[in-house]
C-alpha cells in the first residue's frame, strides 16, 4: 500500500481493506479521493481514483508532467470506501510547492511528450486556463457550497493556476526576445 503523508484514512476504509485477499485476481485496488479543506469533505472528482493497494511484481511508475504515476499490469477494483487529503502545509511552504510543481507541469507542458492531455494543451495558453478555472469551479462545481472549505480551495486552485500561468508567460517572453 502506498499513500501520502497528508490523507486521512476512515475506520471503515481500515476494515474494508482488511477483507481484501491477497490472493485475488485484481492486481490492484483503486479508490477516490476527496479533499478535505477547514473541515469541509469537497466531494468532488477532481482527480481520478488512484490506486493504493497493488501486488509490487505488477505495478511500476512512470513520470507525467510533475508526477509519477503508478502503472499496473492486470485488473483493477475500485474500493467503497474513499481517502481525505488535507494538506496542513503552512502557507509559505504551500506556496513554495505550488512553484514547485509549476515549474515541472511548464516543462512537460512545453516538452514533445505525446502524453499531454487537452488541460495541458490548455495551459500553454496565457491567460485562457485562468478565466476556464473560474467557470469550472464556481459554476460547474458550484465549489463555494462548500462553504469556507470551497472557498480556500478554489483559491488554491486559482493561485496555483495563476503561478503556472506567470510561468507560461515567461516561457513565450524568453523565446520572444
Amino acid at each position: 500500500m502506498i499513500i501520502d503523508a497528508d490523507y486521512l484514512i476512515s475506520k471503515n476504509l481500515s476494515l474494508e481493506i482488511l477483507t481484501l485477499n491477497s490472493k485475488s485476481q485484481f492486481s490492484g485496488f483503486n479508490l477516490d479521493i476527496f479533499h478535505y479543506v477547514n473541515k469541509n469533505i469537497i466531494f468532488e472528482k477532481i482527480y481520478p481514483s488512484k490506486v493504493v493497494i497493488f501486488k509490487k511484481n505488477l505495478a511500476f511508475y512512470k513520470k507525467v508532467g510533475h508526477k509519477e504515476v503508478l502503472s499496473i499490469r492486470g485488473k483493477t477494483r475500485k474500493l467503497k470506501n474513499f481517502i481525505l487529503h488535507e494538506d496542513k502545509k503552512v502557507f509559505g511552504r504551500w506556496i513554495k510547492s505550488q512553484i514547485n510543481i509549476a515549474n515541472e507541469e511548464v516543462k512537460f507542458i512545453f516538452s514533445s511528450s505525446k502524453n499531454k492531455k487537452i488541460k495541458d494543451k490548455i495551459r500553454a495558453v496565457p491567460i485562457l486556463p485562468i478565466i476556464l478555472i473560474i467557470f469550472y469551479y464556481i459554476f460547474k462545481l458550484n465549489i463555494l457550497k462548500y462553504k469556507s472549505g470551497g472557498l480556500v480551495f478554489f483559491t488554491q486552485r486559482l493561485t496555483f493556476e495563476t503561478i503556472l500561468n506567470l510561468k507560461v508567460i515567461i516561457h513565450y517572453l524568453k523565446f520572444k526576445f
